[in-house]
């Protein structure tokens, strides 16, 4: 979302071609959304099946149990979550630089770090997110369904306000 708005200004072409703004957000969003969910979907279980099968440990590698699938759904979910809100930073920054900068540290650890040293960190996006796949008791997040909502609250607040934005400025 934030290229757009680079060098050569692809975001004039776009709002030429369908100049109702608010279905150019949306779509992008949706489509962003559904990528990112297959993608994360394909990944985890994928690896999950590798795994298994390299290991050798007996386990069956096509057959997942319950607390495996609703693993691989909240990693899904916290990864989609976590695009949304990528996107919506983009927008409201009209740049790919801001959300790199402050959402990949969040991601590659920095939160759970933070979220063990400070409890209020545990409603920091990625941190809320990782509740849907963590155990709650080992790391120091919340609980699942607490986490699910903490980051779909933060990807709603953000998409609504880079849809306002979005909408309203000139390009």
């Amino acid at each position: 979302a934030g290229s757009e708005y680079g060098g050569s200004t692809q975001i004039r072409t776009t709002l030429l071609s369908t100049p109702q703004r608010v279905h150019v957000f949306l779509m992008k969003a949706l489509l962003l959304a559904l990528t990112v969910a297959v993608i994360a979907f394909l990944t985890m279980w994928g690896t999950l099946v590798i795994t298994h099968a390299a290991s050798y440990t007996g386990i069956d590698p096509w057959a997942l149990n319950p607390a495996i699938w609703a693993h691989l759904g909240g990693v899904t979910l916290a990864g989609t979550l976590t695009a949304l809100i990528a996107f919506a930073v983009g927008v409201l920054a009209r740049s790919a630089i801001l959300p790199l900068i402050l959402i990949t540290p969040l991601v590659i650890g920095i939160g759970d770090f933070l979220a063990g040293l400070w409890v209020g960190a545990r409603y920091l996006p990625p941190a809320a997110g990782a509740a849907l796949y963590s155990d709650p008791a080992t790391v120091g997040h919340s609980a699942p369904v607490i986490g699910g909502l903490v980051h779909a609250g933060w990807a709603v607040i953000l998409l609504i306000a880079a849809g306002i934005a979005f909408t309203r400025r000139d390009v």
